[in-house]
């Protein structure tokens, strides 16, 4: 090779080299710029409040953000130096223009005075922060998954849980916005504990103690996230946390309220001792949503297939967290009679699968019939298949699980679900279909057999003393007794309600809120006796001595 040739060739290969170093820092530098960024910090004000500050940066010439409805004096900045904010009067989207590849600063203060503890609002105190992220943090409205860089180096002396990571104050995640929104973030002095189940991370966090767990809140976690990952045959979690919250006082509701996030699950749990069967029962519910709206998902609103979503779901919940050894045969009886308790004393026990769908947004009740429906039915299903090796209902669970996978269908309907179990249980998913659309169930003599007989038992139940169930239909009064107490407190034939508390099961005081003035009518009903179908246990050698072999039960 001639020497002039030589030169070119080193020449050519000295460019190409800085063209690839130029390339390296370019990429580089556009990895070192997230596309959101967050960083928040303890407010010097007010111990309720947080300063965030926001970073976007955007290719395009306009950037839209979903702004959080306790954003508080929110200050927005650009290379440009001239921010214009467009928001439609009843939008929380809000649209700015800016110059493509430009970053958007944002800083704002949130607050919430939240004396009683809620998971459906952000919690911020002193010494304790939990929060979804949706009502939280300003984020961008793109469909695409998207790098995220979150900072809580501001705060010391505590530590870090999230949906996607423990004890990290600085870290990067790569995620779609719809599942960083559901995400959880807390913050302040925990109890953390590991759990590792076939080589995955299962982290609990606590944020105080409860006088009915005997043992660690772990232990009994551990043992009921075994049984529901046995049961799918699935653990494929990379990560997953559970938030165990303290109540604090005034403590309403003194029950159990938890809700599964992305990846996460919060629960807001009373003092009660006597509330350990609740507890657990309704933590397996939420846990097994990982799957059966998780990893498979219904489109939205889910009204139509509430009776799987939630009915099937709660059924499994309640099932596993007693197959898990960490509630007893009893408490799985008064559970499941509290669940029929309930079912049957609801005036909406016969309406239509479409009528629950239409009117699924209008309130708890309609939600709620929906599920005690599915949860009954899944239980009777499954006790008719209970002599099988392998019981049919629980293989089309399971079969309509790995379908949902390997097929990559984006969302389970009803006619998944029926070609399924079809499948598996054949002419009786006919008789399930009847009832999901409002026919009368039936209770099952042997669901708890040899332990306990079906009775019919007499209970004194609230008289409201109008058309309950055509109220929550339309909202009108109708059919109103003139010597009933709703009638002496002032309410008339054809008014229209607004809102309501009422109580199905106890005699309390009743509040409806009328549509045209908004007044408040207030009575205590009069009450009335019902029988009721129930599961109770029968005494004698056989349950005494299933006692002796299970201390649990005792």
């Amino acid at each position: 090779m001639l020497p002039q040739q030589k030169s070119k060739i080193g020449v050519f290969f000295a460019i190409f080299n800085l063209f690839k170093l130029f390339f390296y820092v370019t990429c580089l530098q556009a990895a070192q710029t997230p596309l959101v960024s967050y960083k928040i910090s303890p407010s010097s004000d007010e111990g309720n409040c947080l300063q965030i500050e926001a970073h976007f940066k955007e290719t395009d010439k306009e950037i839209f953000l979903r702004v959080p409805t306790f954003v508080k004096n929110m200050d927005i900045t650009s290379a440009t130096n001239h921010v214009t904010v467009e928001k439609n009067a009843n939008s929380e989207v809000i649209k700015i223009p800016n110059d493509a590849g430009s970053v958007l600063h944002i800083k704002y203060n949130y607050c919430m005075a939240n004396p009683t503890r809620n998971i459906f609002y952000p919690i911020i105190e002193k010494n304790f922060i939990h929060s979804m992220v949706d009502p939280l943090l300003i984020t961008p409205q793109v469909q695409d998954a998207v790098e995220i860089e979150m900072d809580f180096s501001a705060f010391s002396d505590i530590q870090v849980a999230t949906s996607y990571n423990v004890n990290k104050k600085i870290f990067r995640i790569n995620t779609l916005i719809s599942d960083f929104r559901n995400a959880v973030l807390c913050l302040g002095k925990l109890d953390i504990d590991k759990i590792t189940l076939n080589g995955n991370n299962l982290f609990v966090v606590s944020n105080g103690t409860w006088p009915y767990f005997e043992q660690s809140p772990f232990h009994y976690i551990k043992a009921i996230f075994k049984q529901q990952r046995q049961f799918w045959q699935d653990h494929a979690f990379a990560h997953y946390v559970i938030f165990l919250i303290k109540q604090n006082p005034p403590a309403i509701p003194k029950i159990f309220v938890g809700r599964h996030w992305h990846n996460a699950f919060s629960g807001l749990l009373p003092e009660d001792s006597s509330a350990k069967a609740r507890v657990l029962y309704t933590l397996s519910h939420e846990a097994f949503h990982a799957w059966l709206g998780g990893k498979m998902q219904a489109p939205q609103p889910q009204g139509s297939l509430q009776w799987f979503f939630e009915g099937f779901n709660d059924f499994y919940g309640l099932l596993l967290a007693y197959k898990s050894g960490m509630i007893s045969l009893k408490d799985y009886i008064k559970i499941y009679n509290d669940l029929i308790m309930d079912y049957t004393l609801s005036p909406l026990k016969f309406i239509s699968n479409n009528d629950v769908k239409a009117h699924f947004n209008l309130g708890n009740n309609f939600n709620q019939i929906a599920q005690l429906r599915g949860h009954i039915i899944a239980k009777q299903l499954r006790d008719k298949f209970n002599q099988k090796p392998q019981n049919k209902v629980d293989m089309a669970m399971k079969a309509l699980y790995q379908q949902y996978q390997q097929e990559n269908w984006p969302y389970l309907t009803k006619e998944k679900i029926d070609a399924t179990f079809n499948d598996y249980v054949g002419v009786e998913w006919q008789s399930v279909q009847k009832q999901i659309d409002g026919e009368s169930i039936v209770f099952a003599e042997n669901a708890f057999y040899p332990f306990a007989r079906l009775q019919k038992v007499k209970i004194i139940v609230p008289d409201f003393g109008f058309n309950v169930k055509q109220m929550l239909l339309d909202g009108h009064i109708i059919d109103i007794q003139k010597e009933s107490n709703a009638y002496l407190a002032g309410l008339r034939e054809g008014q229209r309600v607004k809102s309501y508390q009422m109580d199905f099961k106890t005699i309390a005081q009743t509040t409806l809120q009328l549509a045209d003035s908004d007044k408040i009518i207030s009575f205590l009903p009069n009450s009335t006796t019902k029988e009721i179908p129930q599961y109770v246990i029968i005494k004698g050698d056989i349950f005494e001595k299933y006692l002796k072999n299970n201390k649990k039960d005792n």
